[in-house]
């Protein structure tokens, strides 16, 4: 199965990346992971999903067997990369109909808490389609990390999430 991120004429990169898979062997789920503009999808993928449509959980449960065939690398690997394929076709004309942020700069606050939307896929009339399960609201992360006193220097400068740019990343 061909890669739908870019054909080999392209020259920019695609405007989507994965960023993690999770996959539970025993009961042939996965979660997946994708930023797009600067925005967070979680994309949430069952077998139940595909209850009414026999043809599509047939293809999905190979695709997770061979994901979680830990004899087999090569195996587990190109189906990893046929599962996110597969997965990621019917959200391509959703990710081109996204608006660009705002600004041409991330914050650290964008990086940290990311607009996020949690999607389930579904199987009807032999297709595979993408549901919007929910809006995750923004929210911001617990604050602070465990530092101890001691690594700690009053002359460090202090700085707001929001205030912090990457100026080295674009979206």
């Amino acid at each position: 199965m061909s890669t739908p991120t870019m054909s080999s004429e392209d020259t920019e990169s695609p405007i989507w990346s994965f960023r993690e898979n999770m996959l539970h062997n025993e009961h042939k789920t996965a979660a997946i992971s994708v930023i797009c503009k600067g925005k967070w999808f979680y994309i949430q993928l069952s077998p139940q999903n595909f209850s009414k449509t026999p043809e599509l959980l047939e293809k999905y449960t190979k695709l997770m067997e061979d994901v979680c065939d830990e004899d087999d690398f090569d195996v587990s690997e190109e189906a990893e990369q046929d599962l996110q394929d597969w997965i990621i076709e019917p959200f391509l004309k959703i990710f081109e109909e996204l608006q660009p942020p705002s600004r041409d700069f991330v914050t650290l606050q964008d990086y940290l808490t990311p607009e996020t939307y949690r999607y389930q896929i579904c199987g009807q009339k032999g297709k595979i389609h993408p549901f919007l399960d929910y809006d995750v609201p923004s929210e911001q992360m617990l604050d602070g990390i465990a530092i101890s006193q001691y690594k700690l220097s009053a002359k460090w400068l202090s700085f707001y999430p929001e205030e912090h740019q990457n100026r080295t990343f674009k979206l």
